[in-house]
């Protein structure tokens, strides 16, 4: 076996573990509720018969490594069980969601890269001077303000004072291309902030310790025009901490989504989750929760492998 090959699938051991913890703590969730679980789904009114009905439905009978394997069966098989308060599928509700929040979360990602980058860069090359310090400055704010916070605050601006985008509801990329850019352009880019911050933060500082390279010096005394050697020869060797970054990132902000949704008004996971917690509906809460945590394991996955292909360190320091 190729040590990229190894050091992938030792990584990747190491995220499944992290998706068995959050599987098993997700079960739990029902255990851990104070009184009985069926009670508090149903409400105090129920009649017995119809508590007795779902505890059968759910297993609670059953012993917890029971009800484990049997709900990880139904989760291989795309069986998440049946929402308490609509009674439809909970796989469904979860995928008539998904594309919302997966949007949302590449949405931001793209803009922090667009916005963080050539900006990093220029930092990097004015080090010191005026925009830079400035640019510090704003990343200091942008990264001390929460994202509901950023969120009010884009939406009073170019919404209700500027008038320039909409400022709820969700526009589906099938109903009209314009229309669902402009509907996810406040939401994406109020999670988008912190991201920015970090990111130029992180590009700006290796690129000047980079800079400072032998080979970037030698370059220079070349000839070589200062923008080719910025983005030829500094930005690749760079802008390697900055993909692992982006990747986190990603998986961060499909977490983060579920604040920013009820916000805006988006039919995503995020709003599912709070109105499912609000009726108590736990079969749903546990299948958004492990719907994050698999969109978490897989994003973790397939960053640590593109490292490990364009970076060949990595290969040998995992062998």
């Amino acid at each position: 076996m190729s040590p990229v090959a190894l050091a992938f699938l030792q990584r990747l051991a190491h995220l499944l573990i992290v998706l068995f913890i959050v599987s098993v703590v997700t079960v739990l969730l029902i255990d851990i509720m104070p009184g009985d679980p069926a009670v508090v789904m149903l409400g105090e009114s129920a009649t017995p018969e119809r508590i007795a009905a779902l505890r059968e439905e759910l297993g609670l009978n059953a012993p917890f490594w029971e009800r484990y394997w049997e709900w990880m069966g139904g989760l291989i098989q795309g069986d998440l069980g049946t929402s308490v308060v609509t009674r439809r599928p909970v796989i469904d509700d979860i995928l008539s969601r998904l594309t919302v929040t997966f949007e949302l979360a590449a949405l931001a990602t793209l803009f922090a890269l667009l916005i963080s980058v050539p900006t990093a860069v220029y930092c990097a090359y004015r080090s010191g001077r005026l925009f830079d310090r400035m640019w510090t400055a704003a990343t200091s704010i942008f990264i001390s303000v929460p994202n509901f916070v950023a969120g009010v605050l884009l939406a009073f601006v170019f919404a209700v004072q500027l008038g320039w985008l909409p400022l709820l509801g969700w526009v589906p990329l099938s109903g009209s291309i314009t229309g669902n850019l402009r509907t996810a352009a406040l939401p994406a880019l109020a999670l988008s902030l912190s991201e920015i911050a970090v990111f130029s933060r992180v590009l700006r500082s290796d690129l000047i310790a980079t800079l400072q390279d032998d080979y970037i010096v030698t370059a220079k005394a070349k000839g070589l025009h200062p923008t080719y050697v910025l983005f030829r020869h500094a930005l690749r060797p760079s802008a390697l901490p900055l993909m692992t970054l982006s990747g986190l990132s990603l998986a961060r902000i499909i977490g983060g989504t579920v604040v920013i949704e009820y916000l805006f008004s988006l039919p995503g996971l995020g709003q599912l989750i709070i109105v499912s917690v609000s009726t108590s509906d736990l079969p749903v809460v546990q299948g958004v929760v492990i719907t994050v945590a698999i969109a978490y394991v897989l994003v973790n996955a397939l960053t640590d492998g593109a490292y490990l292909l364009v970076d060949p360190r990595t290969r040998v320091r995992s062998t």
